[in-house]
């Protein structure tokens, strides 16, 4: 039986799409033993963990993960990607289901990793 704790460091790339899906969950989410492996990005959780507060929710950062407040609705805002695919992807989806507009900075970084991307994700818009 795997551990969380074998689990959660391979699911770093995951990380901002499980923050937005915190974001709306009830209650807090708690992500712990979080630290990216050796030879990925070195960008610290925090930078995840900014991205709910970016469109209005509580989230705190640790040294090993983050806390998120879910909400009943996701509020709008201003996200910088930072250069960062995993946070343009997640945050364009979010956008699809806030209440307010959701400005996503530096949605380039995108094409290298998922070229088809913004086309599939205006095909999932439109349903």
């Amino acid at each position: 039986m795997s551990h969380f704790r074998d689990v959660v460091p391979r699911a770093i790339d995951e990380f901002p799409a499980i923050c937005v899906a915190a974001a709306r969950a009830e209650g807090v989410t708690t992500i712990r033993d979080a630290r990216e492996p050796a030879g990925k990005r070195n960008r610290p959780n925090n930078c995840h963990c900014r991205q709910p507060q970016d469109i209005g929710h509580q989230s705190t950062g640790r040294e090993d993960g983050m806390d998120i407040t879910g909400s009943d609705q996701l509020l709008g805002g201003s996200v910088d990607s930072r250069g960062d695919h995993r946070i343009a992807m997640s945050m364009s989806v979010a956008a699809l289901v806030a209440a307010t507009e959701i400005s996503v900075v530096d949605i380039g970084c995108v094409a290298t990793s998922f070229p088809t991307f913004f086309p599939l994700l205006e095909k999932v818009a439109s349903r």
